[in-house]
């Protein structure tokens, strides 16, 4: 039940458990992700932090 629980919450088993503090640690393996996802991230790990988080912002705002 638990990892169906981080998987409906899209999180790890190890967050809900306080193991670890990233709510994201291990949701993605590299084989789940498609050639253009690939490519936004590693463009996105080379983004200096203030950066990152107007990226963040921006992609919140186009969810909603």
């Amino acid at each position: 039940m638990l990892i169906e629980l981080a998987d409906i919450l899209h999180t790890s088993v190890d967050y809900l458990l306080g193991r670890t503090d990233s709510k994201y640690f291990n949701v993605f393996n590299k084989s789940d992700l498609d050639d253009q996802e690939l490519e936004l991230l590693l463009s996105f790990r080379k983004l200096p932090q203030n950066k990152k988080e107007r990226v963040i912002g921006f992609l919140k705002e186009v969810e909603e």
